[in-house]
């Protein structure tokens, strides 16, 4: 059994996830870090990071959905120069489900890669306690035909990385107010462009965008995103239809050497809603000095 999912955000009604633990070990110190995000796009820093994150979609329906079966991620950002700073990331896609019916029954799997991405991010503008960036990167069509697809479940607001047979162009501005203690806020805006590799399918055209706010108590940043996606050159019935929106709403604990979130995600458009009930992403920054 394959299931498969449109660009334009149809969701499977069919499947449920179970109950999921997964530990994270909070080592940290006070010393203050430039601020993660969620699903904003990273912030450069002076020194090398590695990431590591797990996103897990809860659903709706009826369906014996596996606690590892989620999105994987690696990322890495590398300072080049005092301006210019290195990126990437590569994503893995984990799904497993029993199937129980009167005509089929047992366990269906799928996995494989996403779209691997390579990028650049420049800072025109850095000052205590603010950052500007501007940022330019390519995803690879590298995704697993069959497993890629169930990553846009998981987080629609970065679906580059998960069209199979698609080479993908992303441009985005960024500005991130963090002082410190008190109160912290940013945003970001722009395109995504996706070509097709091996279909007759057109160009398309996508706008990102998103806006952050939050509160820094000592190490402790409590912060929620809204995020968005607006489908540009895609015929839609109704305005509404082009938009995805996505809450996010959790915590960092901003350390010296490493630093764990946690974060939940809900959809706002109601046809989503309806199918998935969530998103739970866990992940964890460590600097390399």
């Amino acid at each position: 059994m394959r299931k498969r999912i449109n660009i334009k955000g149809e969701l499977m009604n069919n499947l449920k996830s179970n109950m999921f633990f997964f530990p994270i070990v909070f080592l940290f110190s006070f010393e203050i870090l430039t601020a993660q995000t969620f699903n904003l796009q990273n912030i450069p820093s002076e020194k090398m990071q590695f990431g590591l994150r797990f996103d897990k979609a809860f659903y709706s329906q009826d369906y014996n959905y596996s606690s590892l079966s989620g999105v994987y991620d690696i990322d890495i950002n590398i300072p080049l120069s005092s301006k210019l700073n290195l990126i990437a990331s590569v994503p893995y896609i984990y799904t497993s489900y029993q199937v129980d019916y009167y005509v089929e029954s047992g366990e269906y799997k799928e996995e494989g890669l996403g779209n691997i991405s390579v990028g650049l991010q420049t800072k025109p503008e850095s000052r205590e306690g603010s950052r500007s960036t501007i940022s330019f990167g390519v995803f690879f069509p590298t995704a697993d035909d069959q497993a890629a697809y169930a990553g846009t479940f998981v987080n629609f607001y970065n679906l580059l990385k998960f069209l199979p047979n698609s080479l993908g162009f992303y441009f985005n501005y960024a500005y991130h107010k963090m002082p410190g203690n008190g109160f912290h806020y940013g945003f970001e805006s722009g395109p995504n462009i996706l070509i097709p590799t091996k279909s007759d399918r057109q160009i398309e055209l996508y706008l990102h965008y998103g806006a952050t706010g939050g509160y820094q108590i000592e190490s402790i940043l409590f912060k929620a995103e809204l995020i968005g996606i607006a489908i540009i050159s895609e015929e839609t019935e109704n305005f509404g239809d082009r938009f995805v929106h996505l809450l996010n709403f959790g915590f960092h604990l901003k350390a010296d050497a490493i630093s764990p979130k946690i974060f939940y995600a809900i959809y706002l458009k109601d046809s989503i809603k309806d199918d998935i009930d969530g998103i739970l992403g866990i992940g964890l920054t460590l600097v390399i000095k």
